[in-house]
């Protein structure tokens, strides 16, 4: 078990308890990551594993219901209530933050939806950073595969068979 296993674990992230990410994951991230941003939020168990496994990063989640979220305090994790997929409502947000290593879309996991948010997100993602889209389909793959086809800079990109019909989609940028 690696170490983002157990930190996932211990929070109760569902990308260790559920879907088994956390392995895939540990492979692909580099731990001096600066800037993390997750869109979908619920009750913030992946914002506290990211924070816990980044020791030195910024951490935003960003969720148009934070409801379910209770912050601890923590002044490293900030979260923005928005619809993250209206660009307008983002682009304030995106230039607050900045060039960001590592995004992870966890949010409404349907392919139209997933593809405007990484043709969005993108260009906010820093050379040598990843992008994650979890829960993909098995139907969406094609149009998820297109639009990683149609992104400048990509070093490399992976999918992962996670359980029954979901995919986790790995995309690095080129440095």
């Amino acid at each position: 078990m690696t170490e983002l296993c157990e930190i996932a674990t211990k929070r109760r992230a569902d990308k260790a308890t559920t879907w088994g990410y956390t392995p895939i994951y540990f492979e692909w991230l580099n731990r001096g990551a600066q800037t993390v941003l997750e869109i979908g939020v619920y009750g913030g168990a992946s914002l506290f594993t990211w924070r816990d496994f980044f020791p030195e990063a910024k951490i935003y989640g960003v969720d148009i219901d934070m409801h379910y979220f209770e912050p601890d305090g923590d002044a490293r994790i900030k979260t923005i209530t928005c619809d993250a997929y209206n660009r307008d409502v983002m682009a304030p947000h995106l230039a607050e933050i900045g060039p960001i290593d590592f995004i992870v879309d966890d949010c409404v996991h349907m392919k139209d939806e997933q593809v405007e948010l990484l043709n969005q997100l993108w260009p906010s993602v820093r050379p040598g950073g990843v992008y994650a889209i979890e829960e993909t389909l098995t139907g969406s793959r094609n149009a998820i595969m297109a639009a990683i086809n149609g992104l400048p800079d990509v070093r490399r990109y992976m999918c992962w068979f996670a359980q029954d019909v979901y995919w986790l989609t790995l995309i690095e940028r080129r440095r």
